[in-house]
């Protein structure tokens, strides 16, 4: 979807991956240069081998202002060890404590600064202001995120 404005700016948001299936999540919103993504994770159905492959209409040669994980499932973060070590990420503290136990188990390691953000409280990710909301998922420290950006709203 392309969305352009009165003043030409485009709003832009991207399905990089599971438009079609459950799992592997992987969103980007843009505005006016600004890049935002919404979960990166391994899809759920893919070879163990293909897992941590980055979609490629995701252009990871551009930096982002963001990456927002909703909870700490591998089909919403999976991908993060295959993302530039530059990326930063934000996430809820048990999320990232759970992140960081299970990619240590597996003998790796999260290359990214991590951010974490408390349920309901809004911040800032440069022009996007993001809010976290606690949901009822089966994963811990599961989120909704609202983004707001150039008077649209994203849920």
């Amino acid at each position: 979807m392309i969305e352009t404005s009165p003043n030409g700016n485009n709003r832009k948001l991207t399905v990089h991956r599971s438009a079609h299936l459950i799992g592997g999540n992987c969103i980007e919103i843009t505005w006016q240069g600004n890049r935002l993504i919404l979960d990166a994770g391994s899809p759920l159905d893919e070879p163990e081998t293909d897992a941590d492959v980055v979609p490629t209409s995701l252009d990871v040669s551009r930096s982002v202002d963001g990456v927002i994980v909703s909870h700490p499932h591998q089909d919403h973060y999976g991908l993060l060890q295959a993302l530039p070590a530059n990326w930063p990420v934000w996430c809820g503290k048990p999320t990232e404590a759970l992140m960081r136990l299970t990619t240590a188990l597996m003998g790796d390691r999260l290359p990214q600064q991590i951010h974490t953000f408390t349920s309901f409280q809004s911040f800032d990710i440069g022009p996007f202001k993001v809010t976290p909301f606690l949901t009822d998922h089966s994963a811990f420290d599961a989120h909704m995120i609202l983004v707001q950006v150039a008077g649209r709203t994203i849920l």
